[in-house]
């Protein structure tokens, strides 16, 4: 809480830094950047392998982990825009409540439908030590692992935005055409 003065009255009017609400979305999307990193790193990485040595075990292995390669570069490219426009408080379309629902949502659908070809490319659970399926089964592991945990937090995080925009549309009257700060104005 901030508290300021007005210049009529010098009475304090309590209101809320943008800071204070945003710092767990902030560090949910460095989590979420941070590990689609990774994800494109990995999943770049293997598809190199495929291309190069062909030791992918059926197409839909290395379809798969293409699909994964495009969703990391999806939320590494369009999330740090994203990132950048939060950061800086921009106002704009781009930075509304709305935009950013259509986003993690779209984004969201984007994963589970990743994480779930992975799981099931892998049969769910393999035990990497007595495989003689996969090539890279710990590779294929931590590709499934990462798809899941950005799952996760992407589920989070479209749970805070929507519930700020719950707020912001009962609060301002801008409702989901608001921006996702609390001191913008449109």
């Amino acid at each position: 809480m901030v508290k300021e003065t007005t210049g009529t009255t010098n009475a304090p009017v309590a209101r809320r830094s943008h800071i204070g609400w945003s710092y767990p979305s902030k560090s949910l999307m460095s989590l979420i950047l941070a590990f689609s990193a990774v994800e494109l790193g990995l999943s770049a990485w293997l598809t190199a392998r495929y291309n190069t040595h062909h030791t992918f075990t059926s197409h839909s292995e290395k379809l798969r982990v293409r699909y994964i390669l495009f969703a990391s570069i999806w939320t590494f490219l369009i999330g740090s825009v994203y990132f950048w426009l939060f950061l800086l408080a921009v106002a704009g379309l781009f930075t509304s409540i709305a935009s950013h629902t259509f986003f993690l949502f779209l984004t969201w659908v984007i994963w589970i439908l990743a994480a779930a070809f992975i799981t099931s490319t892998l049969g769910g659970d393999i035990n990497c030590s007595n495989n003689v399926i996969f090539a890279y089964c710990e590779h294929l592991h931590a590709l499934m692992g990462f798809a899941w945990t950005i799952v996760a937090l992407l589920t989070v995080l479209l749970l805070l935005v929507v519930m700020r925009g719950r707020k912001r549309s009962r609060g301002d009257g801008y409702g989901y055409r608001g921006p996702l700060h609390a001191n913008q104005t449109v």
